[in-house]
């Protein structure tokens, strides 16, 4: 076990995220999987694994509907809960995952560097894994479009389809809407609250990109 620090002079990004610093921050991200690739640290966890129960949130959800579930969820559950078991199976990989990418987990220095700080649940998986969780969670802060063609982006880079990152997404969205409905818990600040905004920005995101898929336009 090793344990690291450095004293970093920067901020955390801006809230609400701005193109130029979410643009910076992947960029980041791509290089620092490509760095860690395979990782430094043995037998750390896999990520497939470590996120199989968050990604099946869905079956949860058809067993007790949350009052204000949204219909277009309900109506399409079966898929949505096959896509999130596929989009588990695509998470692996050899690449050293940070798996809780946010603004608050993020340092840009005076150099305009962007720093990945606190690594709790660091484990082996996907390179293009911590990109999209990035993604899921700007969502509420951008143009949706702009961040659904984000996310195509990515996957086209390491020679993915979409449909990739719409499974993934699938089992993303699971786990905000299946937590979201539980109460409070004492101690844990606005955790629940934080659950809950995912879950209402992210579901659009998700019915924007099947819908898409049904039409034919997502290719």
């Amino acid at each position: 076990m090793a344990l690291a620090f450095a004293d970093i002079d920067g901020r955390h990004p801006r809230v609400p995220w701005n193109a130029p610093e979410l643009e910076a921050t992947l960029s980041s991200l791509a290089e620092l999987a490509a760095a860690v690739t395979p990782p430094p640290l043995a037998d750390l966890p896999d990520l497939p694994a470590l996120v199989a129960d968050d990604f099946a949130g869905w079956p949860r959800v058809a067993a007790d509907p949350p009052v204000d579930v949204d219909p277009w969820l309900v109506a399409n559950l079966p898929e949505l809960t096959e896509r999130a078991a596929t989009g588990v199976a695509a998470l692996a990989g050899n690449a050293l995952v940070h798996m809780d990418i946010r603004a608050d987990n993020l340092l840009i220095d005076r150099d305009d560097r962007v720093w990945v700080v606190d690594w709790p649940w660091a484990c082996r998986g996907a390179a293009w894994a911590d990109s999209l969780l990035l993604l899921a969670s700007v969502v509420d802060h951008t143009n949706l479009t702009d961040i659904d063609a984000r996310v195509d982006r990515i996957l086209a880079e390491h020679g993915l389809s979409p449909q990739v990152g719409t499974d993934v997404l699938s089992g993303f969205v699971s786990f905000f809407v299946d937590a979201a409905r539980h109460p409070d818990q004492p101690g844990l600040g606005p955790v629940q609250e934080h659950r809950r905004t995912r879950a209402a920005y992210t579901v659009p995101l998700l019915r924007k990109r099947i819908e898409e898929e049904a039409t034919g336009g997502r290719s």
